[in-house]
């Protein structure tokens, strides 16, 4: 992610974070695991 789509990310997600801050933050933790497991699933070779 580059620091421009970061920067676009974070400003648009600002006023979702006001409205309910704990479940935004849980919903970016959970997608930030998932990527993280994804591009790690992809590093596996196949059989």
């Amino acid at each position: 992610m580059t620091l421009k789509t970061f920067t676009l990310f974070a400003l648009c997600a600002a006023p979702v974070l006001a409205q309910n801050p704990v479940s935004a933050g849980q919903k970016f933790l959970y997608e930030m695991v998932r990527n993280n497991i994804l591009r790690s699933a992809e590093k596996v070779p196949g059989e």
